[in-house]
């Protein structure tokens, strides 16, 4: 690939095989929402964490939704602080 190429969005090139914590933080980064891209996100034994901090509550049930269903994921520990 030329340096100056223009490159494809990162999530038409992640493989489906990419660890939940990894395809977590990618639909995060791809937010409208700035809060949500700052999140980071881990995986271990089909729980994925979700830690960071939330302008409102709406916010963190956005990021527990968007990212519930991920292949592998048999629940979610949303520790997301809201800071009001």
């Amino acid at each position: 690939m030329k340096p100056d190429a223009p490159r494809e969005p990162l999530s038409d090139t992640m493989s489906d095989t990419a660890c939940p914590a990894e395809r977590a933080e990618q639909i995060f980064r791809e937010s409208p929402y700035v809060a949500l891209q700052r999140l980071k996100c881990r995986f271990q034994d089909g729980v994925l964490l979700i830690a960071g901090r939330v302008p409102s509550y709406y916010l963190k049930q956005v990021a527990l939704s968007a990212v519930k269903d991920l292949d592998g994921v048999r629940s979610v520990d949303n520790l997301v602080e809201v800071s009001v």
